[in-house]
Order: structure tokens, then sequence, then C-alpha cells
């Protein structure tokens, strides 16, 4: 007997074991012979100015000579009248030719000593290294097994993901790919050069379906791909890295104007000599009124406040593809938790504050990050924020102090000790207060956060974070010298204990042959990094839906079935899998291979066969539970609903050899096949359906998948049917050589 129950994806969220302690990892990392400190040597004796702002943005040296993107810009106000802040930072940092990114080159530097200002990995290799500990430890926490998406917004040099990479290269990582978002085609080539050793070009002919803009291979051999946009970046489990990216973008900076008892918007106008200047809107316009929140006016003590829309927007960005595919981001760049008061919009040149007027598309335009306004842009979004928390604390929360003694231990030379030292104390100095860390995760990994102790490696005490009682269970933790581990990326065990395990059966689909798509209330469902593993009855038909079912988690399980003849299916499944889930062995067949098809009696000596605990099988479509002499025998149907001339033999029995055909359905068609088929299962009558008898024909198969929860030598199965538009779910318990039970989740 079977009972309605509640969803176990509402229910059961999922958990995993927790893993090292990122000290491990940072203790371990790398050889002193892959020390870089060459190449930062020369940054640090330059003064790292940039996120440190005056508290006015006013002229603090010379105006440099006017160019031609000034030129551009009076033209414009003249013509149109006085433009916003955020479009002014628009033109003159991103335009593609005269742009302050767009003109970098190796006579024009952005970064470095030599440039305007210096970023943390050009300035240490102990950032990037840190950063990269962080990525793999998280990683592991997900149980994502498989290929995944590296993705740096804004990679400047692309130091930084040489950086990553190494580290990853160095815990043996094969699975990854790196994805970099850039708009400068010169950043571009600087990119590809540090990354691939050569410069390319863009790809002027695209083919059908390519978003990316340029393509090569690390020299490591790793994939990279460049891109325009968020938006063009593929599907898939991604890590998103973004340090100091959200600073560039466009600020709408508003004033309050007392006497009026509103707000003004800052614009960018000509006084009378036809040089640029600030001035205000004459009262409220559109961007003070959508863009001010209701606190922001309500705070009276407050005078002026920025914001940035296009940081909102990649926030959402980024909370949509992880929640809908997989994955983390973590941002960190110079600003404030939405406390600071004063302007910060501010221009850089040679490492010196300068008139953000003077020279637009020759110097950085920049300012404050306010991640407390990120944090409510996301309030609802389906995903969990941790921080900001700063550079400072989440850089020690992981060990880069314990680094930077491994490394001086192990490096001889005076001078390079005292370097490290030097950008050790820049890092986790001022700088370390100013620079904020922000992450973001599905809301689905929380549960699993919160058993780890509450917060992401990093993020102990940032808001977000979860107090966990006193008296709660401590996560379990590896010592921290245990190399085995260091080595290889730790997974989701199939041996999960008394732990939660979900587990997602599902086959029949038959896309796109006998039908379009699997139902879209299934696939509202069916959220990635949710269950641990996927078992897959066969019959997927096409690699996109064995990618689809790869989207959903990176261990997945598929044999063949009799329609599987695409061959990324063939190459990687087999006719049968055993998996071990807890204290259960389950079996794994397609159902074709049984003779007859759906015999009792054939299915416990395939079972027998295989010692197995559980035999799951497919082929019928017709989803089913049932425990004989101990073993628990699943069947999750057809999750499309597709249409089937086959019965079981247990079907024909309980149709006392009588198969009613409706002439109207696609079972009531003869052919020399069928009819071969109907006799073989002992059909001994064929009639027509009328309106007193049933009808044995499609109308009997309905989508369905199951969702097994596992704990230890305990099985929760909950059957899932699409039955009149509506999701019906029922469970079954069942523990090991037991029967099967009814119960109510």
């Amino acid at each position: 007997m079977t009972v309605s129950a509640p969803s176990p994806f509402v229910s059961f969220p999922a958990f995993v074991r927790p893993s090292s302690h990122p000290l491990s990892l940072v203790f371990h990392l790398l050889d002193p012979q892959l020390m870089l400190l060459a190449r930062r040597s020369r940054a640090l004796g330059a003064v790292v100015a940039r996120a440190f702002a005056a508290a006015s943005s006013e002229a603090v040296v010379d105006a440099p000579p006017a160019n031609a993107l000034e030129r551009f810009l009076v033209d414009k106000i003249r013509v149109s009248g006085p433009i916003t802040v955020a479009e002014y930072m628009k033109t003159a940092v991103a335009s593609s030719s005269v742009g302050y990114y767009g003109k970098h080159s190796d006579e024009k530097k952005v970064f470095g000593a030599e440039g305007d200002f210096i970023t943390a990995p050009e300035l240490t290799q102990l950032f990037g290294e840190m950063i990269g500990i962080w990525c793999y430890h998280e990683l592991g926490f997900t149980g994502h097994k498989g290929a995944w998406n590296l993705v740096e917004c804004g990679p400047g040099t692309g130091q930084l993901s040489a950086d990553l990479l190494r580290v990853f290269d160095k815990f043996g990582e094969k699975d990854v790919s790196l994805h970099l978002v850039e708009a400068s085609d010169s950043l571009i080539d600087e990119q590809e050069y540090t990354l691939c050793g050569q410069k390319t070009s863009n790809c002027s002919t695209p083919s059908e379906g390519q978003k990316w803009i340029r393509a090569n291979r690390t020299t490591t051999g790793v994939p990279v791909y460049w891109y325009a946009n968020i938006d063009d970046l593929p599907d898939g489990f991604t890590i998103f890295v973004a340090n100091e990216f959200l600073d560039a973008l466009p600020v709408h900076c508003f004033e309050r104007e007392e006497e009026k008892d509103g707000w003004s918007e800052r614009y960018i106008g000509l006084d009378g000599k036809n040089r640029l200047r600030f001035v205000r809107s004459k009262g409220e316009n559109i961007h003070t009124k959508g863009l001010i929140p209701l606190e922001i006016r309500a705070d009276t003590t407050r005078t002026s406040w920025e914001c940035a829309p296009d940081a909102g927007v990649v926030m959402h960005q980024v909370a949509d593809r992880i929640s809908s595919h997989g994955g983390f981001a973590l941002f960190i760049d110079y600003g404030h938790d939405g406390s600071r008061r004063e302007p910060s919009f501010r221009a850089y040149s040679k490492h010196t504050q300068v008139d953000p007027l003077s020279a637009p598309g020759e110097i950085d335009l920049t300012a404050d990050v306010d991640f407390g306004h990120l944090r409510r842009v996301l309030e609802g979004a389906p995903v969990a924020l941790y921080g900001p928390h700063t550079q400072r604390e989440f850089l020690a929360q992981l060990g880069i102090g314990v680094r930077l003694r491994r490394l001086i231990e192990t490096c001889k030379e005076r001078s390079k000790q005292e370097e490290l030292i030097k950008s050790y104390n820049m890092l986790m100095g001022d700088m370390g207060e100013r620079f904020q860390a922000m992450s973001i995760f599905p809301q689905t990994l929380q549960p699993i956060i919160r058993r780890r102790g509450g917060a992401p490696a990093g993020f102990n005490g940032a808001p977000g974070a979860e107090k966990v009682p006193e008296d709660a269970e401590a996560p379990k933790q590896k010592r921290l010298c245990d190399q085995r581990w260091l080595y290889k990326r730790p997974r989701v065990p199939l041996d999960a204990s008394a732990d939660m395990v979900l587990v997602l059966v599902i086959g029949d689909i038959h896309i796109p042959h006998r039908a379009f798509s699997i139902p879209a209330k299934f696939r509202k469902l069916l959220v990635p990094n949710k269950m641990q593993h996927v078992l897959s009855t066969g019959n997927l038909c096409t690699r996109e839906m064995l990618d689809y079912l790869r989207s959903l988690t990176g261990d997945v399980h598929v044999v063949k079935g009799d329609f599987d003849d695409d061959t990324a299916i063939t190459k990687t499944a087999s006719d049968s899998k055993v998996v071990t889930v807890g204290a259960f062995r389950i079996g794994l067949i397609h159902g074709h291979q049984i003779v007859p098809w759906g015999s009792d009696k054939a299915l416990s000596t395939r079972a027998i066969q295989l010692d197995v605990d559980v035999l799951v099988s497919g082929h019928s479509h017709v989803c089913s539970s049932r425990v004989h002499k101990g073993i628990l025998y699943l069947n999750p149907g057809s999750a499309t609903g597709a249409f089937t001339p086959l019965l079981t033999e247990r079907q024909v029995r309980q149709k006392g050899g009588i198969l009613y055909l409706n002439p109207g359905s696609a079972t009531g068609v003869f052919t020399p096949l069928l009819t071969e088929r109907l006799v073989f299962h002992g059909i001994v009558k064929l009639r027509r359906a009328d309106s007193t008898s049933m009808d044995f024909g499609v109308s009997e198969i309905v989508p369905s998948f199951m969702l097994l929860d596992v704990q230890g030598d305990v099985m929760s199965v909950y059957i899932y049917r699409l039955v009149d538009d509506a999701v019906k779910v029922e469970r079954v318990t069942h523990k090991k050589g037991e029967g099967l039970q009814s119960s109510i989740a």
C-alpha cells in the first residue's frame, strides 16, 4: 500500500560529508620552484592608492590637455544637454577604441607599476593561491563531479586566472575549462598571452550557436574562451570569480536637496569655457525615483548615495545561473556594507588621485561597491549570500599566514623573503580592511553549509553566516596533513552512512521519437545539485538528454536501452551497472534483456546474478515498486509518458489473458511485430474496447520518475506521477532485507 506524501524536494535537503579544512591545502600547496616572485617585485615599489578615496572627488592635480574623447563629450553635451555620471563612466571606460581599457597596450599600460593601479594578483602570488584554494575547497563540498566552468569577470591581465589554474593543476584537477568575460580586445590579447603564451585574433565568422569571441588552450592544455558578456556563457556547473570588477561599472550619483526635501542627480555639463564640470539635475528625475530605495530616503542623516544598476544586473545573472545549473561565486572589491556617507566616484592616473573629469579615456574611473545594496538586490532570489567580509579576515581564515610562513621557510634569498612579507602586509593591512569579499551559493546548498558550521570557508562571522549552537554536532575534520585528500578533489561518497543521499531514478524518455520534452512541472522539480546521483534506465535517445541529466549532478549512471543508438550514449553506457549507495547495492538495467519482458522470475534471477539489494529496470514505461524475498524491485516508468506497445507478463496475467484495444490509440494498430510480441506474452484473445470495457492503450501510461532517499539501511522511495496535469507523489519505505512499509513524510 502507498500513501500520499510531500515531495522530498521540499522536505529533504541534500547533505554531503564535510571535507578537509582549507589549511590542509595551504600547508602542502606548491613546491618552492613554482614561486613566481620575480614578476611581482617591481610592483611593490608602487603606491596602491586606488582603493582609498578622498572625502571629496574634486581635482587633486592639474588636468592634462584635452583629448579626442573629451571633445566628443563636449560636443554631445552642447547638443543634447548634461549627461549622468553613469553615462560618462560608460563612455570613458568601455568605449572600444578610445575608452580607458580599450587603449591598453604595451605603450599604454593600465595595470601594474607602469600603469595607473595595481590589483592584488599583480602584487603577489599569495592572493591567487588563496582564492584557488577556496574555490577547490568549496567545490569539494558541492559533491559535483565531471566537467565544470571557471569564469572570471574582468580578468585584467589574466594573472589571477593563471594562478587559479596553477593551483588546480597542482591538485590534479582535469575537469575545468576557463571562460573569461572581457569587452576590451586589447586586454583579451594581454590575457591570451599570459595564459597561452601567444596572441591570436577574435573569431570573425562564428558558427551557428557559437557565442565565444575567441578560443585557445593554455600552456597546460586547459581550454579557454572569451565572451563579451555574462549571458553568452555556456550552461553547466560554474564557479564565478570577480576581483576588482564591480568597481568599474557605471554609477549614478545622487545628492539630497534639503531645501526641497528631495533628491537630485549629479550630472556632467559644461562651464562658460566649454570645459567639463559637475552640475545637478533640477529636482527629482527618473533615476532618483526609480533607483533610490525607501530606506535611503528615510535616512535623513544621509546627504549622498551612489548606485550601480549594472552591478545589480550582474548579481542577478550570476544568481540565476548558479541556482539553475549549480556552482557558486566570489566577489572581491573595495567597498562597504552600505554605511559610507561620502561620494566615492574618483579617478587615478599613475597611482595618484586626479580630477575624474580631467582626461576621459586616459584615466581610471572607479567608485566604491555598495555590498549592502547588492545584498538587498538579491533578496528573494533562490541563493544564500555570505558577506561582505573584509579581505583581511577572509584571507586570514583561509590560512594565508600559514602559506606565508611555508614560502619563507622554503625561500633562501633574503630579498625575496622581504618582498613576500611586504606584499603580505599590503594585502592584510589597509588594503585588507578596505577590500570586501562576498560569496553567493545556491539555496539548495544551505543545509550543507549549515552542517559545516554555518558559513563557507573564510566567512565565519560575516553577514549571512549562521551561528551553530554549542551543543550541535561538530563537522568531522580530516587531519591537516592528510595528503591522500590533497591531490584528489573530495567527492560525495557513495557510502554515505546515516547521512541522507538523494538518488534520481529516471528513464525511457524517448525524445524526440515518442515525446517532445520532459513535462515542465517535472523539470521545475529537477533542481541541479539537489540530488547526489542519477540512475537512468536508458532510452535517452539523444546526447542532449544525456547532457541534461549531467547538468543535474556530476554522478550520472546510464545503461543502454534498445533505442539508444547515439554514440555519445553507447560509448559510455553499458548493459548493466551496480552502484552502492548507503548500505544498498543497486543494480541497474534497461529491461529489454529480460525474457519474458517484465517477468518476475526473470527479474529475480537477474537480481541474484548481480548480487544486489535493489534492482532498477525500465522498458515497460509503467512505474512500479515491489519486494520479493527481501529484494526491492523498482521501475521509474517513462519520464515523458511515452507510449509503448509492450505488456509485461504481470500485466497480461492481470488482464486474464485478454487485451482490450482502443482503435484510436497508438496500440490499436496491428503489425506483424506487435502480433508476435502479444503471442509471446500469452495473449489468447484480442478485443476492441467499447464503452464498458477497459482501454489498455496509451491511457495507461503517465509521465513518472522516482527519487530515492537513502539513509543507511533505510530507503524511502518517492514516486512522482503527472496525472491530469497535477504532480502526485507517493512514498513507500524499505528497510534492507525487509518488505515495503507505507508511511507519511
